[in-house]
């Protein structure tokens, strides 16, 4: 063989093995499971309407984030207890005055309580799909990849809200539809693509109100086929007399019904009266099931619970442990080294920020930076803000029960008169601890804020000075406290704040916030790092870490 024909042989053998070889090293390998105890809420934190769905031995889960950016977070899971978002749909939905904070309407800034609601995800044709609808601004966004932690998703939008939907292709035929509506719901056929309704396709209601809980409005339509059965699970309120989140079935033999339904699940957990709703169902490997639904946690938000579920002989699904009751411990295999990611402390010393955070709304993406100083999270201004709830660009967490506790460093120097920044408990009954600049003064302060009066909310809402300390350092610290409801022994839930000088001695500042989960807002409380301008914009500050506890 020639000796160039040869060499170059052995380079092109070479690097072929060095790809593959670069590639498997890339391939993730599922977790080891291992037998253990697993405790309801599954997640600690706010984390309504799911929907969910496996994929091999993955469990994959999308949630409602309403008006946070980035919108709708993809969760994954190899044990159904231990989830980590791995990406989001898109970073923004739309780029319109109301996600900008921005109206001519003053007491609508802040709206707090429509954007992003319950989504579909599902998995067709070699591809992941997330259908949600949206109230601001009266659409409905279609999303798919063919991997789920591939970023950016594809997108359709159709201008139409299809009411907390569910995606479903039909077995039997291969037709797509999107199951959708509250109080009737209706079956509505798509193109096979799913790019459009189908022109002279089936537009049907299948289910009138929610008769099988008494006539009440049903919503939160979630399609499956099994065993020859079409089985559609909606949340009502139930019976006036009964009045908690309940779980109804419906199921046919035809996709167009007709339909018989009953009441599945109307049990609360941890002795809460509220009962359990709103989400899906889903296999193991093993053949075990189980339902992941939401329970109202007050203050805390809406919360993910897990409960185990069998089959009857008549199939129809049958919820809750040995005795019918959501437990609050139960067995399941659970993944080793595959910890969750909704909450996490930061030290800002990368490029990019973890995916446990969002912004309030749309960011100004040139108005913060992790670059501009290493190690740091700079914040600045980018106009004149009159409230807490009209300051843009607030990055925001999940908090979570039964208590909590975030410290963050500030360094202020770069503020200017009428600038007030620091840490937020961010929700319609809301509060705050940081700096205040004035006449050339900095301040420690501490605000109340109230977002929950329709007549005076964003940029007119309520806000109280409720304590002002003169300040002349270089850096100070903030400390945020949550107690939720269980964490000191009765119903009170509230929020504390402190500050300190050198990060070790603290002192108490301002007045202890009593929390409440309201409609106003409709997620519960956050954690907010934010800085925003009263009199002139272009002031910054830096945070150094945030840590939660």
């Amino acid at each position: 063989m020639n000796t160039r024909i040869f060499w170059l042989n052995v380079i092109l053998i070479g690097c072929f093995v060095f790809m593959t070889c670069k590639k498997d090293t890339n391939i993730t390998k599922p977790p080891t499971l291992t037998m253990g105890t697993a405790t309801n809420p599954i997640i600690k934190g706010d984390c309504p309407d799911l929907s969910l769905i496996r994929v091999g031995d993955a469990y994959y889960m999308v949630s409602t984030t309403m008006y946070f950016c980035p919108v709708a977070p993809i969760m994954k899971s190899y044990d159904l207890v231990n989830w980590k978002i791995v990406s989001y749909c898109t970073d923004i939905l739309e780029d319109i005055p109301a996600f900008r904070l921005e109206t001519a309407d003053a007491d609508r800034i802040g709206d707090y309580n429509r954007g992003q609601w319950a989504s579909s995800l599902r998995y067709y044709n070699d591809r992941f799909w997330v259908l949600f609808s949206c109230l601001t601004t009266g659409k409905s966004y279609l999303f798919s990849t063919p991997s789920a932690e591939n970023v950016p998703w594809e997108r359709i939008e159709f201008n139409r809200v299809f009411y907390d939907p569910s995606l479903f292709q039909d077995p039997a035929t291969g037709n797509m539809y999107i199951i959708h509506g509250r109080g009737p719901i209706t079956l509505t056929e798509m193109e096979t693509d799913l790019s459009a309704v189908k022109t002279g396709g089936l537009n049907k209601t299948i289910i009138e109100q929610g008769d099988a809980a008494g006539g009440q409005d049903a919503e939160g339509s979630q399609m499956y086929y099994l065993d020859g059965y079409y089985y559609l699970f909606l949340i009502t309120w139930g019976e006036p007399s009964v009045h908690k989140r309940t779980v109804l079935c419906y199921r046919s033999t035809n996709i167009t019904g007709p339909y018989e339904g009953r009441v599945v699940l109307q049990k609360g957990l941890g002795g809460r009266s509220g009962g359990v709703a709103q989400g899906g169902i889903v296999d193991t490997p093993d053949g075990d099931w189980y339902g992941v639904f939401f329970q109202d946690r007050d203050a805390v938000g809406r919360v993910p619970v897990q409960v185990p579920m069998c089959w009857s002989d008549d199939r129809w699904p049958v919820f809750g442990d040995a005795n019918g009751d959501v437990p609050v411990q139960f067995n399941i295999k659970q993944a080793q080294n595959w910890e969750q990611n909704l909450y996490v402390s930061d030290e800002f010393d990368t490029t990019t920020l973890p995916l446990a955070w969002q912004w309030n709304h749309n960011p100004d993406n040139n108005l913060w930076s992790l670059t501009e100083r290493p190690g740091f999270l700079r914040l600045t201004t980018g106009r004149v803000a009159r409230t807490i709830f009209h300051a843009r660009n607030t990055l925001t967490q999940r908090t979570f029960e039964p208590a909590c506790e975030a410290t963050v460093a500030l360094e202020p120097s770069g503020m200017k008169d009428g600038d007030i920044a620091g840490l937020a408990a961010l929700a319609a009954t809301a509060g705050f601890a940081g700096i205040e600049q004035e006449g050339g003064q900095k301040y420690v302060v501490m605000y109340t804020a109230d977002n929950e009066d329709n007549t005076a909310r964003g940029m007119n809402a309520v806000q109280t000075r409720q304590a002002k300390v003169p300040f002349s350092g270089e850096r100070v610290y903030f400390k945020l406290t949550f107690r939720f409801r269980g964490a000191t022994g009765n119903n009170t839930e509230t929020a504390d704040f402190a500050y300190s000088l050198d990060g070790t001695n603290w002192r108490n500042i301002g007045t202890t916030i009593q929390i409440r989960y309201t409609l106003s807002h409709f997620t519960g409380y956050r954690f907010a790092l934010f800085n925003y301008a009263t009199k002139e914009a272009g002031g910054f500050v830096d945070f150094d870490y945030f840590c939660s506890l």
